[in-house]
Formats: C-alpha cells, structure tokens, sequence
C-alpha cells in the first residue's frame, strides 16, 4: 500500500529495522551460534590478515614484493576454491565436512606461521590457510542465510555485514597492539584462540545437525 506524503511517495508498510530485530537474531541458539562462529572468524581473518605485513617483516625480514606475492597467492587459492571449486565439493562431501576442514585448515595455516618461514613451509601454510578462508565464508554466509525467513533476508545480510565491520575495526588494533608490546608469535596465538573459539560455535552439534545440510 502507497501513501503519498507532500510530493514523496512513502509506503507504509515500509519498515525500518532497527537493533531490536538484530536482538531477535541473537536470541535464536542456531542463529546465535552461526553468528558468533561468523564473527570470530571474521576476527581472525582480519587479526592475522591486517598485520602479516608487520609480522613476515620482523619474523623473516620479508620486503614488500615478499609480501604482495604472498597475498596474490592467498588471493588466487581462495578464488579456486570459493569461485569453482565450493559447489562441487559440495555436492561430493556436504557443507558439514567442509566447514569441519575448513576450521581445521585455518588453524594448521596460523601454526604454520610459527614455523622457520621456508618457501616450502610457507607454500603448504597459505595454502591451507587460503583454503579455510574459502570455504568457511560462504558456507556460514549460506547458513546464516537460511536460517531465517525470506522477508528477513535484508536484516540478516545487514547484520553480517556490521560484523565485517567491527571486525575490521577491531581486529587490526588487537593485532597491532601485539605486535606492539609482546612478541611477534602472539599475534598468531591470539587468532589461534580466537579461531578456536570460532571453531566451538561452527562445529557446533546444533549448527550441522538441526539446522541439516547449512
């Protein structure tokens, strides 16, 4: 139904959504729990990501080029994955055991960063962690997704979206301050536990099984 307000056409079953549908959403264990393993992922991805340049410099004394080549890999194996490859391995093994290697590979990647920095070692790592960040954004995007009505699709995407957000807010200034005042390594143990975390709530018996195949 149109109503017309001065010369602007308003509807007035036009709602805007305000943070007590975004409490809903948290009020909800499945839609909680999808959220809350989004979120830390979302944090380590952006922990790690926002100061890998820092890190490999004062790990390895790795220079600009180093790291550009590292990130176009990174970027190149996550596009594989997420562009070509996701639906196929989905079809073949289910969203359950992808997300499970997905956890897995993002945390074998950020032990990898522990290692000696070898063009081996760091080939298998962001490989692995390439991998992870492949497979566990669509696949929690998807959950999240379904999870809720039709009708609600723009909230839920709107709330997603506020959680890149804060993650991106927060993520670089918790890396940063650990590269700071502790030691280079912490960074990697702070998204260890993070993604640990994360991993709890994704992996989560409520999440791959009453939710089915999300």
């Amino acid at each position: 139904m149109w109503e017309w307000c001065g010369e602007k056409e308003v509807s007035s079953d036009f709602k805007i959504i305000d943070l007590m549908v975004f409490k809903k959403y948290l009020q909800d264990k499945k839609i909680r729990r999808l959220l809350l393993g989004f979120l830390a992922y979302l944090l380590t991805h952006v922990v790690w990501t926002s100061n890998l340049a820092l890190y490999t410099d004062r790990r390895w004394g790795f220079d600009a080029q180093d790291i550009g080549w590292m990130l176009a890999y990174v970027g190149l194996v996550t596009i594989l994955f997420r562009g070509m490859l996701i639906s196929k391995m989905i079809d073949k093994w289910g969203e359950g055991k992808l997300r499970s290697w997905g956890v897995m590979a993002t945390i074998l990647g950020l032990v990898g960063f522990l290692g000696n920095g070898s063009i081996w070692s760091l080939g298998i790592t962001l490989s692995l962690f390439a991998f992870g960040s492949g497979v566990i954004r669509p696949l929690m995007m998807g959950s999240i997704s379904r999870g809720v009505s039709g009708k609600e699709q723009g909230a839920i995407i709107g709330l997603t979206n506020s959680l890149g957000s804060l993650a991106q807010i927060v993520g670089p200034l918790i890396g940063g301050y650990l590269l700071t005042y502790l030691f280079p390594q912490s960074v990697i143990l702070m998204s260890l536990v993070i993604m640990g975390v994360g991993g709890f709530f994704i992996l989560s018996k409520r999440v791959n099984g009453k939710m089915g195949s999300i």
